[in-house]
């Protein structure tokens, strides 16, 4: 249970920081590429070139940018979560995730609502909200009737 917290940090402040600045920059897409943007059959070998998978495939631009940027980074978060914690862990230990998750997810939400942390730890962000609630929903599920006793907390 104390990896899940550096992999919810996966899009923590410095993420969250990132995609704020690509918001307030306007529509900070327009004078570049949209890499999420699906070309033509029929464009040119250089349009084609232009998608997320070309612009990865290629190495060129290294600096592409995405409006698929911030779903991108919570399923990679949400990825690594899963299938490199959760699902390797016993079922004792999931329902630790879960309550831990349950947990920092009503936290996060009382101290959004209250306007003050009690907490050691920060509030989750939006984007460690989202990832802590997709896997939450896996946990229950896998869980079954040994997840159901934690209902109550969410």
């Amino acid at each position: 249970t104390e990896a899940v917290r550096p992999v919810l940090e996966m899009v923590g402040s410095s993420f969250e920081k990132q995609i704020m600045k690509a918001e307030k920059g306007g529509n900070s897409l327009s004078s570049e590429i949209d890499f999420f943007s699906t070309p033509s059959p029929n464009a040119s070998p250089e349009k084609r070139m232009q998608t997320i998978s070309g612009a990865f495939l290629s190495g060129r631009n290294p600096r592409a940018k995405s409006s698929a940027d911030p779903s991108i980074g919570r399923l990679l978060a949400s990825d690594v979560l899963r299938k490199g914690i959760s699902e390797n862990l016993s079922e004792s230990l999931q329902l630790n995730v879960l309550l831990e998750l349950t947990a920092s997810c009503n936290l996060s939400i009382k101290s959004t609502v209250d306007g003050n942390n009690n907490s050691e730890s920060p509030p989750l962000n939006r984007h460690e909200i989202q990832v802590a609630l997709i896997e939450i929903s896996h946990l229950v599920v896998a869980l079954g009737e040994a997840g159901s006793s934690s209902l109550d907390d969410l």
